[in-house]
């Protein structure tokens, strides 16, 4: 009963996911896609290997007892479509498949929150320290910090989202 549910709160949760909504700002193809976190969070430097796992949530905890509370563009989030290809490598159709795959597989209690203003995102980050969020690079401000991928920040040839 306890597993039948979790996967009903999941799937009320993945219509959240999928949901409709407008954009705040449509941002240009240069500015970079950035993993933002609260600016006490120890994470500074993750691998892209890394980077997927929390979006996919393969990895849940950011320690043993701190989970990652992770926020995903929504379908009319500007940064859907490079969050999808960068960090997902999955069509929109895949992408909402693997949301139901992981609500009937996994033990997984919450899905990521979806938005689509990226403020609203670098606001939520700013104020959970367990927060994470993929929002473009031109959104973030002084109440969140930029984790490097692969050793490298958006500004430095080779960064990988």
């Amino acid at each position: 009963m306890r597993r039948m549910f979790s996967h009903i709160t999941l799937l009320l949760g993945l219509t959240v996911v999928m949901a409709v909504g407008t954009p705040d700002v449509v941002h240009a193809q240069s500015d970079p896609l950035v993993l933002i976190v609260h600016p006490e969070n120890a994470a500074e430097d993750l691998s892209y290997q890394d980077v997927r796992r929390i979006a996919r949530l393969d990895r849940l905890y950011w320690s043993q007892t701190d989970g990652i509370v992770l926020l995903l563009p929504g379908p009319a989030a500007d940064e859907r479509r490079r969050t999808l290809n960068r960090i997902f490598q999955m069509s929109e159709q895949a992408f909402k498949q693997h949301w139901v795959s992981v609500a009937y597989q996994t033990e997984v209690l919450s899905l990521p929150r979806p938005y689509t203003e990226c403020a609203v995102a670098v606001r939520i980050v700013g104020s959970l320290k367990n927060a994470a969020a993929f929002v473009h690079a031109s959104c973030v401000d002084e109440t969140v910090r930029v984790v490097a991928v692969d050793g490298k920040l958006p500004s430095d040839p080779g960064y990988r989202l």
